[in-house]
C-alpha cells in the first residue's frame, strides 16, 4: 500500500511523494508534473522528524525550579485553558513552520475569537508582491515548472542550490542543452559557482534593471518609461560593467524561451519591491510576456474563511515587529505555533525575556526543544506532519496536494486543529466556527476555488484556478523610481543571512547540527588582522552584539559578510534590521549593518 504525502515546508518547491508502506520510504512522485519526481536533501527529514529520539512525546510544564515535569495531553490542556482564562489579554505568535492549508490557518479562528491580535506576515516577500501588483495586478508571473526548456535562465538574488532544488535542476539542465545561465548576485554563490556571475552592488539591482531597460531602448525595443540616467551612471551605482550588461542584454534579445527566477533576499531592502517590480518587466519589454518566477498566490483559496477573519477584533500586529509589540507585555498568555521566534525575529531576545517574564503564562506547540520552547512555561507536543490529514498549496507550482497520514502520532501529541478545538471546548465557547471539521474546511475552501475533490483524493493532487494577470502592465513614472536608484550610504559591513540546504530557517537544526561560521573576504580579513578560526565580535546599528567564528572566503566581496541563519543557540537575531520597508510592507532584513572588531 502507498499514502500520498506532501511536504508542509515554507520552500518554493512543493515536493510530492508516495509513501511506500512495506519498505517505509518515501519516493518522490515522477507522474507529478509539478515536481517532475526531483526533491531536496531534505525530504528524507520529514519521516525522521517523526521517530527522531530528540522528539518531544509529551506535554512538559515547567516547575517553581525551572526543572520540567511530564504530564499528560489532557492536564496540559485543562492548564492551558486556565491560563487563557485567567490572564488579561491571549497573545499568538505563528508563522510558517508548517504551510499546510488548516496546520497554518484554522487555529486562528480560536484566537480570532479571545480578542488575540491578528499578526501579519511581513518578514519574507510581500515587498515584491507589492511592486508586481503595481505592475501586473497581481504578485505573480509564471510558475517554476514553466522554467523548464528556457534557452535563457536568469536567476537573480536566490541561491537556488541551497533553497529550491527544482529552480537549480531546471537551470543546470538549460546549461547542460547549450542554453545560458546568468546568476544576478552580490557574491559568488554556491548556486553562481556553477553558472554565468553578474555581480551587483547590495541594493544596486534597480540602478541594473533601469541599465537593461536603456540598452533595449538604445536597440529599438519600446520601453514606455523616462530614465533620466546615463548607462554609465548607472553601471557605475549597480557595480556592474557595460560590457557584462551588454553580454546579458544580448543573450536575452536572442533567446525564445527566456525566464527570470527572483528571490527574495534582494527585496528585504529599501527599494526591493520597485526592484522586483522592475525585473519582472525585463521580459515583457522583449517578449511581451510575464516570463518570470516570483510567487504563487493562493488566488481562489478563501484563507479568509480558513482563519475566520470575520471573527477578528481587528487590531493587527507585524510579525517582523513582534519585539515592539510585546516588549512591555504583562500578564498575558502566549501561544506560539508553527514558529521558532526567539531565534529567526528581530531582536529575539526581547521576545525571549517577554516569553519568559512570570506575569506572562507561555505555551508552545513544538516537536523539539527550540530556542522558543526553551523559554515556556507549557509546552504541547506537536503532531508531525506525517501523522494526519491536510492539503498543501505550494507558492511554486499550480497544484494542491494531498497529504495523509502515513504514521501513527504519539498518544500525546496534538495536531493545530485538534488543539483549537480541545481548548475551545474547554473555554466554553460556543461559536460554530471553532468545531467545524477537518474536511468540512477543506472541502467548501477547494470546491468554492473549483478544485476537482475526487481527483485530489484518488491521485494525491489537482489543479488551482488559473491566475489572471495584466497582458499589459503598467510601468512606474520616474518620480516613483527615483529614491531607490542609488542606495543609501551606511558604514560598516552589510551582513547577509541565507537560508541553508539542510534546514528551512531554524526547522531540521536537530536533524542535521553545524556550527555558527561568519564568511568574510580575504582582503576585508587581512585589514582586520583576522584569519579563519579566530572569534569576531559583531556590533549591529541597535547596539546589540553577538561573537562568532570566522572562516575566511574568496566568494565574498569586499564589504559583505554571510552567516547561514536557523543555527540553534543562535542570537543572530539580535542584531539582524528590524525597519520595515516602505513598500509591502516588509523586513528589511538585507539592510543590516554592522561593525567587526577580534574578540
Amino acid at each position: 500500500m502507498k499514502g500520498f504525502v506532501s511536504c508542509p515546508r515554507n520552500c518554493f518547491d512543493g515536493c510530492a511523494f508516495l509513501y511506500d508502506m512495506e519498505r517505509g520510504i518515501l519516493i518522490p512522485r515522477k507522474d507529478h508534473t509539478g515536481v517532475d519526481g526531483i526533491t531536496c536533501v531534505k525530504s528524507r527529514f520529514l519521516l525522521d522528524v517523526a521517530r527522531h529520539p530528540e522528539r518531544i512525546k509529551k506535554p512538559l510544564l515547567r516547575e517553581r525550579d525551572g526543572s520540567w515535569r511530564e504530564i499528560d495531553l489532557d492536564e496540559a490542556l485543562r492548564i492551558a485553558a486556565r491560563q487563557i482564562e485567567k490572564k488579561d489579554k491571549v497573545v499568538r505568535i505563528d508563522y510558517s513552520g508548517n504551510m499546510m492549508l488548516l496546520s497554518r490557518r484554522f487555529h486562528h479562528r480560536l484566537f480570532h475569537v479571545l480578542g488575540a491580535p491578528h499578526v501579519r506576515w511581513d518578514i519574507c516577500a510581500e515587498a515584491g508582491s507589492e511592486g508586481l501588483r503595481q505592475s501586473w495586478g497581481v504578485g505573480y508571473g509564471m510558475d517554476l515548472p514553466d522554467m523548464k526548456g528556457s534557452d535563457l535562465v536568469v536567476i537573480w538574488g536566490a541561491n537556488v542550490y541551497e533553497t529550491s532544488v527544482h529552480a537549480y535542476t531546471y537551470a543546470m539542465k538549460t546549461k547542460q542543452s547549450g542554453g545560458k545561465v546568468f546568476v544576478v548576485d552580490v557574491m559568488r554563490s554556491e548556486t553562481a559557482s556553477q553558472f554565468d556571475l553578474i555581480r551587483v552592488n547590495p541594493g544596486g539591482d534597480v540602478a541594473l534593471a533601469l541599465l537593461v531597460f536603456l540598452l533595449l531602448k538604445e536597440k529599438g525595443y519600446t520601453v514606455p518609461m523616462d530614465i533620466p540616467y546615463s548607462p554609465e551612471e548607472l553601471a557605475s551605482i549597480s557595480g556592474v560593467s557595460m560590457d557584462k550588461v551588454g553580454e546579458f542584454v544580448d543573450a536575452l534579445i536572442t533567446a525564445e524561451r527566456p525566464f527570470i527566477f527572483m528571490g527574495y533576499g534582494f527585496q528585504r531592502r529599501m527599494g526591493g519591491g520597485m526592484a522586483v517590480r522592475l525585473i519582472s518587466l525585463i521580459p515583457y519589454i522583449t517578449h511581451g510576456k510575464p516570463l518570470f518566477y516570483y510567487d504563487r498566490p493562493p488566488y481562489g483559496i478563501d484563507t479568509d474563511y480558513v482563519s475566520g477573519m470575520h471573527l477578528s477584533a481587528g487590531e493587527v500586529w507585524s510579525l517582523t515587529g513582534m519585539h515592539r509589540h510585546i516588549e512591555d507585555l504583562e500578564n498575558a498568555t502566549i501561544v506560539v505555533m508553527n514558529a521558532n521566534p526567539v531565534n529567526t525575529l528581530p531582536r529575539g531576545d526581547v521576545i525571549a525575556e517577554t516569553l519568559a517574564r512570570p506575569s506572562n503564562f507561555t505555551i508552545v506547540h513544538e516537536l523539539f526543544m527550540t530556542d522558543t520552547a526553551r523559554h515556556a512555561d507549557l509546552i504541547i507536543p506537536s503532531a508531525a506532519s506525517v501523522e494526519y490529514e491536510d492539503v498543501m498549496i505550494t507558492y511554486g507550482h499550480k497544484y494542491v496536494g494531498l497529504n495523509e497520514a502515513v504514521y501513527e502520532k504519539p498518544p500525546h501529541a496534538i495536531t493545530n486543529m485538534d488543539l483549537a478545538r480541545s481548548l475551545a471546548h474547554l473555554l466554553d465557547l460556543k461559536q460554530e466556527e471553532l468545531y467545524e471539521d477537518d474536511w468540512s474546511v477543506i472541502t467548501y475552501v477547494l470546491k468554492k476555488a473549483g478544485v476537482d475533490i475526487d481527483l485530489l483524493r484518488k491521485q494525491g493532487y489537482a489543479p488551482l484556478p488559473e491566475i489572471p494577470i495584466r497582458k499589459e502592465p503598467i510601468f512606474p513614472t520616474p518620480d516613483k523610481v527615483a529614491s531607490y536608484v542609488r542606495p543609501a550610504g551606511r558604514g560598516g559591513y552589510n551582513l547577509l543571512t541565507p537560508s541553508r540546504r539542510f534546514r528551512i530557517h531554524s526547522q531540521y537544526w536537530a536533524l542535521h547540527k553545524e556550527e555558527e561560521v561568519l564568511y568574510m573576504s580575504g582582503d576585508d580579513a587581512d585589514l582586520l588582522g583576522i584569519r579563519s578560526g579566530d572569534m569576531v565580535r559583531l556590533k549591529g546599528e541597535n547596539g546589540k552584539s553577538i561573537t562568532i567564528k570566522v572562516e575566511v572566503s574568496h566568494d565574498v566581496p569586499q564589504g559583505i559578510i554571510r552567516v547561514f541563519h536557523g543555527v540553534w543557540g543562535s542570537r543572530l537575531n539580535n542584531i539582524i534590521s528590524d525597519v520595515m520597508s516602505d513598500m509591502g510592507p516588509n523586513s528589511t532584513l538585507s539592510d543590516t549593518f554592522v561593525y567587526i572588531e577580534k574578540v
